[in-house]
């Protein structure tokens, strides 16, 4: 739920935004490590799964 600012559009969601950014971050740092040694694979797709939490991508179905 979007808080709305004092001149009426919504303010975007801090929360959201964080944790987007948070998403990039561990996808930018687990696409070397796809190479070198570390839990390259489980960086990605950690960070994409954050990326989706921020976005608010979901299923229809938990509507």
């Amino acid at each position: 739920m979007a808080e709305t600012a004092p001149d009426g559009p919504p303010a975007p969601e801090k929360r959201g935004c964080f944790t987007v950014a948070l998403g990039i971050a561990l996808v930018l740092v687990g696409i070397p490590m796809l190479v070198c040694p570390g839990p390259g694979m489980a960086a990605v797709a950690a960070g994409i799964g954050m990326i989706g939490v921020g976005l608010g991508l979901k299923r229809k179905a938990e509507e």
